[in-house]
Formats: structure tokens, sequence, C-alpha cells
């Protein structure tokens, strides 16, 4: 069985100022441990100071320690599903249904290559009813696949930390053009996919 983490960059929004993409990420590994180990060597790479950070987050991150996070990952055997959605573009009524649809294409592609897999997925809701809403909300659009979806806090699941930061990484290249994260883990990409 293969274990899969997922999250998101980019916002729901739809102001002038939100985001013009938004796009989930989807790391997976055959253990945990893989991506235990990651956030691990990373932790140790970081001066003193630095140890005690309670997460690894894409957007307040040091560009170093995200360029370091990435290279870790790169020297595992992971795998990378990237989904993205220009949200400029015509599509589902709300960007929230977008960020399910989203989640759901990258788990079921995911799911046809690899068979039975456990995906985390970070907590977006602190009411406990919204997070089972949107683990259903996937759920429903998953036709069938074997998947067990489950939703964690990413400070106490190392998975998620590291989905967090490719999911900025992967974001910056689609949304600012910047491409020197992406090339780090490009050999570990399997499916890139913007959605239509």
């Amino acid at each position: 069985m293969k274990y899969g983490y997922l999250d998101e960059s980019g916002d729901i929004g739809q102001s002038a100022n939100a985001s013009r993409h938004l796009l989930v990420a989807l790391v997976v590994v055959d253990q945990p441990k893989t991506l235990q180990a990651v956030i691990a060597r990373t932790r140790r790479w970081l001066r003193q100071t630095k140890k005690d950070l309670p997460e690894f987050k894409g957007v307040s991150s040091d560009p170093r320690v995200t360029q370091r996070l990435l290279r870790e990952l790169a020297r595992t055997d992971c795998e990378l599903s990237i989904v993205v959605a220009d949200k400029s573009l015509p599509g589902p009524a709300t960007v929230e249904a977008l960020y399910h649809q989203l989640c759901a294409r990258a788990i079921r592609r995911c799911a046809e290559r690899y068979g039975p897999m456990t995906i985390t997925l970070d907590k977006r809701h602190t009411n406990p009813r919204l997070e089972r809403e949107r683990l259903a909300a996937v759920v429903s659009q998953l036709a069938g696949q074997s998947v067990g979806l489950i939703s964690r806090d990413s400070q106490a699941e190392p998975g998620l930390q590291v989905a967090d930061v490719v999911a900025w990484g992967m974001f910056q290249r689609f949304e600012r053009g910047v491409d020197r994260y992406y090339e780090l883990v490009r050999a570990r990409v399997w499916l890139e996919e913007r959605f239509k």
C-alpha cells in the first residue's frame, strides 16, 4: 500500500487580490518514515536557533530552508502529483468546489497508478462537521477507488509539512513563473496536469 500526503497552494478567494491559480500537490511514498526522515535531515541542517520551528511552511520559510527540504525530498523514492487550475477560466460554481475537484483528480490519478492508498490531507476546518463535509465532497468524486482519506493537523504530521512545501514551491512556477523550486524535484514529478 502507498501513502499520500496532500496540500494546496493558492487561495479560494475570487477578489482582485486573490491568487490566479489554485494547486494541489500529492506526495506519494511507500512508507511514512521516508518523509519523517526528510524533515529530520532538514532540521539537522538548520542552525541551532531555528531547530525548534513548530513546522515547515512554504509560505513562511526562508527560501534556503525550502530549497534544502526539496533537495532532501529529491533524494528519496517519492513521486509527486501536481494538479493546477487557473481560477480565471470557467469552472465550478465556487472555488471551494474547484478545490474538491482538484483534490479528487490528484487522488484518483494516483489510485489508478498505485492501487489502494491512504491519503492524509491537511485539516482545513476546526469544526468537525465542516471537515467531515469536506472529506465527503472529495470522496464523492473518487468513483469507487480504494482510497482511505484522513485529515490531520500539519504540525503533528511531517508528511503534510513536506506536501505544504512542495505545493508552495510548485505554485511559484504557475503563479509567478519562478522555476527554481520545481527544478529541484522535477525528476520526482510523475503527474503535472492542468485542470480544465
